[in-house]
């Protein structure tokens, strides 16, 4: 099949997975996105066939009517962030069958979301607001990033559940938890850029501060993303003060090539996740777990880097996943301690990485695109 990959933010890493698997399955893919990200990409898929890229430093909408051609003569389009490029799907004809993936589901399923004195989202979103409920109607496909998330989203939103496809996981498992490092000085990662809505950091320091007088060793922990704004100023401030003889925090000023953040990450020997429960988004809340996925649980599960998650993220997987669930700044302390001394146990029973092996999610993603656009295809055809 022909396939027209559209990416109007900057989800990299999203863009990446989708190229290397849909090419691994053998189609011919037209890739738009932006020019810093069309550069990783070909840096990325150098040695590939079959895959042609088309940036613009003009809006997304723009590259689109400019090769509206190639993107009709595709057999599918798939529009990996589906967020406030609505205007993508107006441009396109009747005949164009689309595929969209949320990574946001209420903000763009739920109609009350908007209709809740959320004048910030509407102002944001701008006179397009309300046209991407029609825009429903005109779409072949959605598909979300994790089965938890498609099973809300087809429970929840009845009148379109038979077209919410998937999932098609933004990753799959790339090493064993064998093949995990061995640092002289232990590291610790933080992934993800610095933000209070996604992210609680301040339980990370207290516990740290509690940690401290039991340190047997120098750890480096590394802030796997960019410090950028006044929040993430004052949180890098906040640990500088505890720079000292045990501890060497290290925090990036700007965003960091998806290739050096995957080879850092891989450094971990341990990765912490503060998510919060719920992520602000437009004014309103999208519920983690449930109508969004956290893209550091995605980089924690391809590398199966041992990790302390909080505990009140809503995980649905089901066996021997690399995790210690913590309740506060006091047991994360208490984790930290066992695991300076190599005492702390992360495999849970009751968690699961099957959807995320390999050859699973290859398969599903045959499934969809083969068997279920396809049969749209030639149904219109």
């Amino acid at each position: 099949m022909k396939i027209t990959l559209i990416e109007p933010e900057y989800h990299i890493e999203v863009l990446v997975h989708y190229v290397e698997v849909l090419h691994d399955l053998g189609h011919v893919l037209y890739v738009m996105a932006k020019p810093a990200m069309v550069k990783e990409l070909t840096e990325w898929f150098s040695d590939k066939n079959n895959i042609s890229y088309f940036a613009s430093e003009d809006k997304m909408d723009l590259l689109c009517v400019r090769q509206k051609n190639i993107i009709e003569a595709s057999d599918l389009v798939i529009v990996t962030t589906y967020f406030k490029n609505i205007r993508i799907v107006k441009i396109l004809s009747e005949s164009t069958k689309l595929l969209l993936v949320l990574h946001n589901v209420r903000s763009i399923l739920d109609y009350k979301y908007f209709l809740s004195g959320n004048m910030r989202a509407v102002k944001y979103m701008g006179s397009h607001a309300l046209e991407i409920f029609k825009d429903k109607k005109r779409v072949d496909y959605f598909t979300t990033a994790a089965q938890s998330v498609h099973d809300y989203a087809r429970l929840r939103y009845p009148d379109i559940a038979p077209k919410i496809v998937g999932p098609l996981n933004f990753t799959y498992i790339h090493r064993n938890r064998s093949a995990q490092s061995q640092n002289a000085m232990k590291r610790i990662i933080v992934p993800g850029s610095i933000r209070a809505s996604h992210r609680d950091y301040k339980v990370i320091y207290e516990a740290v501060t509690r940690w401290y007088p039991s340190l047997n060793a120098k750890v480096k922990m590394i802030f796997l993303g960019p410090a950028v704004g006044n929040y993430a100023q004052r949180i890098k401030k906040l640990f500088g003060g505890l720079n000292d003889d045990y501890f060497d925090f290290f925090f990036f000023e700007e965003a960091i090539p998806l290739g050096e953040y995957y080879d850092i990450l891989q450094t971990a020997d341990l990765a912490i996740l503060p998510l919060t429960k719920s992520v602000e988004h437009l004014g309103g809340k999208e519920l983690q777990g449930r109508t969004t996925w956290a893209g550091t649980l995605n980089d924690v599960i391809r590398y199966q880097i041992p990790s302390c998650i909080y505990g009140d993220y809503p995980l649905d997987l089901k066996d021997d996943l690399p995790f210690k669930r913590f309740a506060d700044a006091k047991t994360l302390a208490e984790d930290l301690i066992a695991w300076q001394d190599d005492k702390l146990v992360f495999y849970e029973p009751e968690l699961s990485l099957s959807s995320f092996e390999r050859n699973r999610l290859y398969k599903r993603f045959g499934d969809v695109i083969n068997k279920k656009a396809l049969k749209i295809v030639q149904h219109n055809g």
